[in-house]
This record gives C-alpha cells, structure tokens and sequence, in this order.
C-alpha cells in the first residue's frame, strides 16, 4: 500500500515537470511529450530510481493519473475554443471526422485480418481503436500552427471527437462480440 502524502509528492513532481518542460517547449519549440517519455525511461527501466513492477505505486496511481491528466487537459480544450468558430467547422469537422474514421478502421481492419491473421471481431476492435488522433496531440499541434483558426479549431475538434469514436465503437464491438444474441 502506498502513502497519501507520497502520493501528492510524486503528483506534485510529475505536475511542475510538465509545467517546466511545457515552458521549455514554449521556448524552444519542440514537443513537451518526449522529454517526458525521456524523463520516463531514465527514471524507470534504464537507472531503475522508480519500481514499476505490478505492485508499485505508480501502478497504482497510474489509472488516477491518467484521468486527472486527460480531464485537465480537455478542460483546456474547452476554455480555449471558441463557440462561433466551433459552430462554423462542426458539421464539416463531424463528417470528415466520420468518414476517416471508418476508412482507416476498414483498412486496418482488412490489413490486420488478412495479413497478421487476426478474427474479424478483434481486427475491427483493434482498427477502430486505433483508428484517430488523440485528444492529447491535436492541441498541440493546432497551437503552434500558423493556420486560420476555423483550422486550428477543426484540428482540435478532430482529435476530441475522434477520441469518444475511437472508446464507443470499440466498446459497441466488443459488447456485439461477448454478447452475440443481444
């Protein structure tokens, strides 16, 4: 079992981490995410300074970490994109978003059925989990393009909706799969 105060250090290091390396980015214009994994690895695997075996804390922590991180980070989303340029690129972002979605999940699909051998069921699981941007990286990305914002806030829609796509039809497969008679 773990101690709640360790708990709030490790959150509170990793949390001023992301912030100086997000400053660092600001600056020198490169992605905040991979020093991150690099910090990650040293920490970890390469000078074992953390244990990241099954029972460790960071095992432990990871599923609240994980939504703390995604949760503050939508949030950002959400208090920086603005409603009149959302309402402008929706319906197109939407079906850009959908038929994307379904051509790279159909062509994964295939590839993954045909050439690694996998059942239709788990290939179009796989495919359609797979199949988007992430809601982490779009942001990002929109952020520091030189682009009109009717296309940034297409790019970051994008990555937000593709994100609910890439979790609800997995799941829908996969009930369709565990429970065929229903």
């Amino acid at each position: 079992m773990f101690s709640i105060g360790l708990a709030f250090i490790f959150i509170a290091g990793i949390s001023f981490l992301g912030f100086a390396i997000n400053a660092l980015f600001d600056k020198i214009k490169i992605t905040s995410v991979l020093p991150l994994m690099i910090i990650g690895l040293l920490m970890g695997p390469v000078f074992n300074l953390v244990n990241v075996g099954s029972s460790s804390i960071i095992t432990e922590l990871n599923p609240y970490i994980t939504a703390i991180a995604i949760a503050f980070i939508l949030f950002e989303i959400g208090m920086n994109m603005r409603i009149k340029t959302l309402s402008k690129v929706i319906l197109a972002s939407t079906q850009f978003i959908l038929l994307t979605q379904i051509i790279i999940g159909a062509a994964v699909g295939l590839f993954v059925y045909y050439i690694m051998g996998w059942s239709w069921p788990v290939a179009l699981i796989f495919s359609f989990a797979i199949s988007g941007p992430s809601s982490i990286t779009a942001p990002t990305l929109a952020k520091n393009m030189k682009a009109p914002e009717n296309l940034r806030t297409f790019i970051v829609y994008e990555g937000v909706f593709s994100d609910i796509l890439q979790l609800v039809v997995p799941l829908v497969l996969i009930s369709i799969y565990v429970i065929p008679n229903a």
